[in-house]
């Protein structure tokens, strides 16, 4: 029989996790208004919400292992860095 897995403190890295959020919205914030300044925060977090929603409308409810979970993460990053790149030709050969 296999023994159960322990149960884990996620506090830690539930606290990066809203660190990265934070980051993002600055980023989106600064895209719409040309900096991070807490404006557009309400607005983003509309945003925000509305994908989800679009995303359990394709999807379904999601119930992944946090691993998969950090793997889709790294994921958007990698596409958020790609579109950045691409919007930034004369710079991407760095």
């Amino acid at each position: 029989m296999t023994p159960p897995m322990p149960v884990l403190d996620w506090t830690f890295l539930r606290v990066e996790l809203v660190q990265v959020a934070a980051v993002a919205v600055a980023m989106v914030e600064q895209i719409d208004y040309g900096q991070a300044d807490l404006r557009g925060t309400a607005d983003i977090t509309i945003d925000v919400e509305e994908e989800r929603v679009r995303q359990q409308e394709k999807w379904g409810v999601q119930n992944h292992p946090i691993e998969l979970w950090l793997a889709i993460l790294m994921e958007e990053v990698g596409e958020a860095a790609q579109a950045f790149l691409e919007t930034r030709p004369e710079e991407s050969d760095r």
